[in-house]
């Protein structure tokens, strides 16, 4: 299995202990990342509010890119994600393709499609004969997913989840002998980029996710998008009971046998000593 892969900026800035992560995860499972040579930022947050075509035009930009190494894309990232989905799915039409072609260097002519780094996990450990086995157990591990509004909205359907209940991330982790605990608020809104821009209005949303989680008995969060993590890990500065917020492929990891340095968990802003007793 073979992507070409567009990290995306927070992936190579804030969140590095995602990448550090999936790399490793991924190769353990025989998927192969391709980076898109010469990617540029997809455009979240802000550029689909100020000019549909230029938003268009840097996520087609990459996708005309891809298409060159004759690949579908992947991408770990929920805003990268759905912003390309956005733009694959406006050059559908014809004036917004004529518009964006005749800027672009590399035209985009639909040739690729767009996963994100959940569905190719699920897919090749479903796929698997012998799937990584379990070395280590996380005894005091029980985790809500949250799944965020991006990954399950964006344009085209899913084909592997359901928008409105998606099951993946429990499913995924399962395969690193984990059990979620369910929950209502896997795909509530975090804030996003309202985090700059209202933060009075992201930390009422972000309370009310981690306030709901502890209610259900939850000891971590694990989700798979840059901008819900930071935004949950940093919004419980200060807290008398943190709930560490990892990432999906950083669970995966250590269950397989990876160590903590590898999976990059001192990059939490959870206490050493809480995420040690949630880890068991």
């Amino acid at each position: 299995m073979k992507y070409a892969y567009y990290p995306g900026c927070s992936v190579e800035t804030s969140a590095r202990m995602y990448e550090a992560s999936l790399r490793r995860v991924l190769g353990r499972l025989g998927v192969e990342l391709e980076e898109i040579e010469d990617w540029n930022c997809c455009g979240a947050s802000s550029a689909h509010s100020l000019d549909p075509a230029v938003a268009t035009g840097l996520a087609a930009r990459n996708l005309g890119l891809a298409e060159k190494t004759g690949l579908d894309v992947v991408t770990p990232c929920a805003s990268c994600f759905f912003r390309l989905r956005a733009a694959e799915h406006a050059m559908r039409e014809a004036a917004m393709r004529e518009q964006v072609n005749g800027a672009l260097p590399v035209p985009y002519e639909g040739r690729v499609r767009i996963h994100n780094i959940v569905e190719v996990t699920l897919r090749a450990l479903e796929a698997a004969r012998e799937p990584p086995p379990v070395r280590r157990r996380l005894s005091g591990f029980r985790p809500v997913c949250y799944y965020g509004c991006l990954f399950v909205r964006a344009a085209g359907d899913l084909g592997y989840d359901d928008p409105e209940n998606p099951t993946a991330m429990e499913r995924i982790l399962r395969f690193a002998g984990v059990e979620s605990v369910d929950w209502g608020g896997k795909v509530d809104c975090c804030g996003a980029a309202s985090a700059v821009t209202a933060p009075d209005t992201a930390v009422r949303l972000q309370t009310r996710l981690l306030d709901d989680a502890r209610a259900r008995g939850a000891t971590a969060i694990v989700t798979a998008c840059p901008m819900c993590q930071v935004n949950l890990d940093m919004g419980q500065q200060g807290a008398l009971r943190p709930l560490p917020v990892f990432f999906l492929t950083q669970v995966l990891g250590l269950a397989w046998g990876f160590g903590e340095g590898e999976m990059e968990v001192e990059r939490l802003l959870a206490p050493p000593d809480v995420v040690a007793a949630v880890l068991g």
